[in-house]
């Protein structure tokens, strides 16, 4: 034993004292120490009772956190689980044995930690309280001392067991060794052993009594005093059991915490439809929205009550349901419990959610729609490049007839106006060879103000609003002409009995990002041009329309639907950025971003852009390369090569062009590539081209195609872009260009 052992300390009195009288003395004044360590070791019992209870409830109560409660496959995992887990089971309360046995309402043994007894258990459990103390007898006809707690979820008994030899044993030696000391002495025994026996054992007993008692109401604040010996034993084991009780007690204030710091939305909800707790989230979204922070409710959807006591009835117990409020779209996921009269409603705002798949939806549309307009201006560019040739080359030839010389110059100004339309399309469709040149917008601003205050009703007012010295955005003038006169067109119409239409310029520096409806406009420099005017404005629902093709408002003969359109596929063709806002009744805003200029693109050469050129080029027997997949495009444009005096070799697709070139690459001078085309495209036609000859003399031709293809074929070195239509005037530009090079 160790010296500081409570046995050594009884033996050296009963050695020091030796009297017989001692014995008695040492009786009356061990009884209440006697009566503390065995309240100590019956409150052990049941603090180890109550632990296995604590562990079969925290399983119970983890099926029910993760709504398996009804799932019986899950019940009885948790119970075979459970069952394991007791068996296992090692208090650290005391170094006592103690046993567990769980027995079901059949009387069946379902766990024997000790195999203690036979199956089945035939021993009878008296009915009684369902938390008390039992004594029974193991298969061998010992005592057990056992404490009974019955757990109603499964109908089960945990019995908490030690026999009742291990449980007195020590109170049994210390009992002994007093008597023992008696010997020794009456008159010296009364004095020092109440001395050690209060100092060192039933005052540290009596606060751990007490502790336990701090621990049953739940208190683990204290700790106790540690003593020495088996008492400071048994006071680790409460300070242990404290520690883990504490720690327990931490986890589930964390939990309880989590309700409290969700950015969702948290509330639950009477059958009656009364708002019973709801976290500060709601609190928060109730003062964003300018309403009363104690009116959860006006965030529920109106058939509150309905919803509650339907789900509530139903066997599922959760739905899921979408609900606006303002400019606000909650997603609610509500929960409802079968041991409990309220439901839980879990909202996520999905207001942006929602507008960036509004956003998304409406760029793949305009994408599409995109699309669409470009496959349709390719192939009528194609068709208008033979009715405009045709007319073209035989205006230049003698016509008798004045009719068929005015027919012909109807064909050729429709064909023309046909041209125009396709760059419409081309520029709606954001594709195309556009001019992009240094552009001053006030410029613009003030052409379009000249042109329509001279068109307009007298009864609209222009005012303009020019910010001075902007810088310049590179872009397109047509197109920026364009996508203004159809805002200033919409301004009018929308303003049948006058008004002020309000066109204003200013230098716009977005310092962060910045979110609209159909787009994010990133951080950076622009030039903002706002038209404003006073008319009729929109509702919502007509705002998040009015970029749909074909969309319009206007009576059947003014309009086409696609001025709005063409006015979103420009802006976005020059990296800009639309917004629209109105209010019905008061008027319409729209605010264009265009970036300012870093540095200005290249030039497409276009039939505008060519030299005047009276003369007409001679070929003397040079020879012309013609590559088009287009067998009208062959023929109005061999027919006028062979006016200009040209042999013309024709190919339909690019391999087919440069097997051509290959075979005939000494007498081509000239190759005009067309770059859509089957097999071969005319971009890796070019190539292969540039490859066989590094100067051949290359001119692009091109009805339909991005500005990256053209520059870069342009820093490869092609030598010109003919863009389709072309007339015979067009064609003879070019060549007669590339012949004097």
């Amino acid at each position: 034993m160790r010296k500081d052992s409570i046995f050594l300390q009884f033996i050296f009195v009963v050695a020091v004292v030796g009297t017989f009288l001692a014995a008695a003395a040492g009786y009356i004044i061990s009884v209440p120490l006697i009566k503390t360590l065995t309240e100590s070791e019956e409150r052990s019992l049941r603090l180890v009772s109550n632990e296995i209870f604590s562990i079969a409830s925290d399983s119970f109560h983890d099926l029910l956190d993760e709504r398996k409660e009804e799932d019986p496959v899950d019940v009885e995992t948790a119970k075979e689980d459970l069952l394991a887990r007791i068996v296992k089971y090692k208090s650290s309360i005391l170094s006592a044995d103690y046993h567990f046995l769980v027995i079901d309402r059949d009387n069946r043994i379902l766990a024997d930690s000790g195999n203690l007894f036979e199956t089945p258990f035939r021993q009878s459990l008296s009915e009684g309280p369902a938390e008390r103390e039992i004594r029974i007898e193991d298969r061998s006809g010992e005592m057990l001392i056992g404490y009974l707690r019955y757990f109603p979820a499964w109908q089960w008994r945990l019995i908490t067991l030690i026999h009742e030899k291990d449980l007195r044993k020590e109170t049994r030696q210390i009992q002994a060794w007093i008597y023992s000391s008696g010997i020794a002495g009456f008159l010296l025994l009364i004095a020092l052993f109440h001395m050690v026996l209060k100092k060192r054992v039933q005052e540290p007993l009596e606060q751990l009594v007490r502790y336990a008692s701090h621990l049953e109401e739940g208190h683990y604040e204290v700790p106790p005093d540690a003593g020495k010996g088996e008492v400071g034993k048994l006071s680790a084991a409460f300070h242990r059991m404290a520690a883990a009780i504490r720690e327990r007690e931490r986890k589930l204030s964390d939990l309880a915490k989590f309700p409290e710091s969700n950015p969702n939305l948290l509330m639950k909800v009477s059958p009656e439809g009364n708002v019973l707790y709801s976290n500060p989230a709601v609190s928060k979204m109730l003062a964003e929205m300018g309403l009363p922070a104690d009116h959860a409710v006006l965030l529920l959807p109106s058939d509150l009550r309905e919803t509650t006591r339907g789900l509530l009835l139903e066997e599922e117990h959760r739905k899921e349901l979408i609900w606006k409020v303002r400019d606000r779209t909650i997603e609610y996921t509500v929960f409802g419990f079968a041991d409990e009269d309220a439901v839980v409603f879990h909202g996520i705002d999905i207001t942006e959610k929602k507008r960036m798949e509004e956003q998304l939806f409406h760029a793949h549309k305009m994408e599409t729609l995109g699309r669409i307009a470009g496959g349709v201006a390719h192939d009528f560019n194609n068709l208008l490049t033979g009715i405009l040739g045709y007319a073209s080359l035989m205006k230049g030839r003698p016509i008798l007839d004045e009719g068929v010389a005015k027919a012909l110059e109807s064909i050729e100004r429709a064909a023309e106006r046909g041209t125009q339309l396709t760059r419409q399309l081309l520029g709606f469709a954001r594709k195309g060879t556009l001019e992009y040149h240094p552009l001053d917008l006030n410029r613009i601003v003030d052409e379009i103000a000249d042109m329509i205050s001279q068109t307009f009703i007298r009864t609209i007012g222009i005012r303009l609003d020019k910010a001075a010295e902007l810088p310049a955005v590179s872009g397109d003038s047509t197109q920026l002409h364009q996508c203004l006169m159809n805002l200033c067109i919409n301004a009018r119409d929308a303003m049948p009995e006058g008004g002020t239409l309000t066109i204003a310029t200013r230098r716009r520096t977005v310092a962060l990002e910045r979110l609209e409806q159909y787009s994010r406009i990133p951080a950076g420099n622009y030039i903002e041009v706002v038209v404003t005017d006073e008319g009729q404005g929109m509702d919502e629902a007509t705002q998040q329309t009015i970029f749909d093709q074909f969309f319009t408002t206007k009576v059947r003969e003014k309009g086409t639907g696609l001025g709005m359109s063409m006015v979103y596929g420009i802006v976005k063709n020059h990296g800009g950025f639309i917004t629209v806002r109105s209010v019905l009744g008061k008027g319409t805003s729209v605010e264009l971003l265009i970036p300012v200029a870093e540095s200005a693109r290249p030039v497409a050469v276009d039939q505008e852009l060519l030299p005047e050129i009276d003369s007409r080029a001679n070929g003397d027997g040079s020879t012309v390369l013609l590559v088009d997949d287009e067998e009208f495009v062959r023929d109005v444009g061999k027919a006028m090569l062979n006016t200009l005096g040209y042999e013309v070799l024709t190919a339909e697709n690019g391999q087919e062009g440069v097997d051509t070139f290959r075979r005939n690459r000494e007498k081509i001078s000239i190759v005009i590539l067309d770059l859509i085309m089957p097999v071969m495209d005319g971009r890796k036609a070019f190539e292969e081209i540039r490859r066989i000859d590094p100067g051949a003399r290359v001119v692009i031709s091109t009805g339909f195609s991005g500005n990256e293809d053209v520059d870069r074929l342009k820093e490869l070195g092609a030598s010109a872009i003919l863009t389709k239509p072309y007339s015979y005037n067009t064609m003879t530009s070019v060549v007669t260009l590339l012949e004097s090079r």
